[in-house]
């Protein structure tokens, strides 16, 4: 159970810093975004109490999600072929199924 006592501040400030370093580490960001995320940077690391807005995180996931691998799906795409195949039990096949729901007594 969380003890709402201790401040959460710390944790948050400690996750801003981690992505706006992930996020400086690349190196396809646009010269504004670098200058705005060093600048947000910078305010963390000379403010110890200072943590990012709403806002802000919200921006940073935002542009941090651009940068994360893209998996895509090797057997809808046909890469690799699906070759499982698994038979229907009896009590499942078509002929075996009612025909209708079963009438009121």
């Amino acid at each position: 159970m969380r003890d709402w006592r201790k401040p959460q501040a710390p944790t948050l400030r400690k996750n801003d810093l981690e992505m706006l370093s992930k996020l400086l580490a690349e190196s396809d960001l646009d010269p504004s975004e670098r200058e705005a995320f060093t600048d947000m940077q910078r305010h963390l690391r000379d403010r110890p109490s200072a943590i990012l807005t709403e806002k802000q995180r919200a921006w940073v996931r935002g542009v941090l999600v651009r940068f994360e691998p893209q998996y895509e799906n090797l057997v809808s795409s046909g890469k690799v072929s699906n070759t499982t195949k698994v038979e229907t039990i009896d009590l499942l096949k078509r002929e075996n199924l009612p025909l209708r729901p079963p009438g009121r007594r």
